[in-house]
Parts: structure tokens; sequence; C-alpha cells
């Protein structure tokens, strides 16, 4: 359990970096901080919207992804809670399983939202429209 805590950690850290990313690789080349305003931004930022859905899958912990080996090892070692010695945590692990579970649905419909919004659908605002390519050292 510890060891798929320890690997979920340094996953979280790589998806979520991807994900800051891209979010100021956006700002950067709109100027725009309002998502509701982007849209259509994978014609202009193709590289930039890939890297931010690998990490939007990532984060989903959707397979094959990193997110989705880490959170796999932590529901592994969840699964194996009634082996436990004490009562109390036979009863409070498969609660947190099942809260992890849930948060990682709702990271799903989170991300596909701000995915949706930001890169796909038409330009909605002149920042759009003139948006290019950060240099490859800011992604």
């Amino acid at each position: 359990a510890f060891t798929a805590a320890l690997f979920h950690v340094l996953n979280h850290s790589f998806f979520k970096s991807l994900l800051f990313f891209g979010a100021g690789a956006v700002l950067t080349a709109t100027g725009e901080r309002d998502m509701e305003k982007l849209g259509g931004l994978i014609h202009r930022l193709p590289v930039t919207s890939f890297v931010f859905l690998i990490g939007c899958v990532s984060i989903s912990a959707l397979p094959p992804f990193n997110g989705f080996a880490s959170e796999w090892l932590v529901f592994q070692a969840i699964l194996r809670s009634p082996e436990l010695p004490q009562w109390g945590l036979k009863v409070i692990v498969p609660a947190v399983g099942g809260m992890l579970a849930l948060s990682a649905a709702l990271a799903a419909a989170c991300f596909v939202k701000a995915f949706g919004i930001t890169f796909l659908g038409r330009a909605r605002s002149a920042a759009v429209e003139r948006a290019h390519e950060v240099d490859r050292w800011s992604l």
C-alpha cells in the first residue's frame, strides 16, 4: 500500500505538471484566462492540445496511462483490506476506496469538460484567432 501511494504521488506530480504547463501555454498563446472565451484551439495549438489531453487522460486514471497504473495499485491494496486485523480498518479502507473511485469519475468528467471547452468546437473570441503555438521549451 505504501509503495502504491508513493507511486501515485510520483505519477500525480508528472500529469499535474503536464496540465499546468498546458494551461500556461494556452494563457501565453491567447492571453485569455476565461475558458468560456476559448475553443477550437486544437487547430491552432496541436502540440499543446496533445500534451493537455495526455494530462487529462492520466489524471482521469484511464488506461494505459500512468494515472491508471498508480490508482490500480492503490485499489489492489484496498482490496486486500479484509486481511487487516483491526475491525476499524476493515470498515474505513473500503469506504476510502469508494471515495477514490468517485474522485476518479469526477476528475474524468471535469477534465472532459475542460478539454472540450478549451480545445474543441469553434473559436469564441479574437484571442483564439491570433493564437500560435508556444516554443518547445515552454512545454
